[in-house]
């Protein structure tokens, strides 16, 4: 046994695992190129930050793929919030971030938003690290900002793969019935 068969994930070799690959790789190509153009068209800082909420928020798969991104949407705007309210009250080093990541931790657990855990702590950590003393406030919102855009954008496309696979089942079945 190979240490790579240790974490590889196991599932059968069969083309609906390209599938959903080809569709996560699609998903996140047009998010990064939406987060792009909404950017340009506003003139806002901190795109890269939307970039990466967004693909932090995808879920490869059809059957759990809406539900997932709703919760790391969630769990993300939680993330965001709690940076933004430690950095304003305390401060933005490492001290203070762990502080917010120990609070992020609680409150996902109290509003049961587990598998948004990961994500809600990279929000909170983009939102608070790197901000200078004299725009704390303003780079936190402005970031915490960029974390719900680029998760609204990950939603709409969890929203659109959904549908899209609902239309696609309803089909097979239509066919598949005759």
């Amino acid at each position: 046994m190979s240490i790579l068969s240790l974490v590889q994930a196991q599932r059968p070799n069969n083309r609906e695992t390209l599938v959903t690959a080809a569709v996560f790789a699609l998903q996140t190509t047009i998010a990064v190129f939406a987060v792009h153009a909404i950017y340009s068209a506003i003139r806002a800082p901190a795109e890269m930050w939307a970039m990466i909420s967004a693909v932090l928020v995808l879920q490869a798969g059809f059957q759990q793929g809406l539900a997932s991104s709703l919760t790391r949407f969630v769990a993300n705007v939680v993330g965001a919030g709690v940076g933004v309210l430690v950095a304003v009250a305390w401060g933005r080093h490492t001290a203070e971030i762990a502080v917010a990541l120990v609070i992020v931790v609680f409150a996902c657990e109290g509003l049961r938003l587990d598998l948004g855990l990961r994500s809600a702590c990279a929000s909170t950590i983009i939102v608070m690290h790197g901000v200078s003393e004299n725009s704390v406030l303003m780079t936190g919102i402005e970031r915490a900002e960029s974390v719900a855009l680029g998760c609204g954008v990950a939603i709409l496309l969890q929203l659109a793969v959904y549908v899209l696979t609902q239309y696609h089942r309803k089909g097979e079945a239509v066919e598949g019935a005759e």
